[in-house]
């Protein structure tokens, strides 16, 4: 299945968790629904990044949907979350950029 680019309103920002696997991932509320956020192996950079959003703010991210759940979204880890609504955004390319 190939991610289909969304621009989501994100409200809210949960704790970093880790599946049994060893694979961590953030869960981020949004005006349509939840979307999980897979994180690199080296999570840091992208919780920093995120963590120093204000919220309300608007992204463009490719996204998964979930098969069992309809108001959820997947978000690989090597997705750029691009902020719409701003014209600075402190971090590498890579993990978030400016419209």
């Amino acid at each position: 299945m190939v991610p289909v680019e969304r621009q989501l309103v994100i409200t809210a920002l949960g704790l970093p968790q880790r599946t049994l696997n060893g694979n961590d991932y953030l869960i981020c509320q949004t005006t349509e629904g939840e979307v999980v956020l897979w994180l690199a192996p080296d999570p840091a950079p992208q919780l920093r990044v995120l963590r120093a959003l204000t919220l309300p703010r608007r992204v463009r991210l490719p996204c998964l949907p979930d098969r069992e759940n309809a108001g959820r979204f997947w978000v690989p880890e090597s997705a750029r979350v691009v902020v719409v609504d701003s014209a600075e955004c402190a971090a590498p390319a890579h993990h978030c950029q400016p419209a």
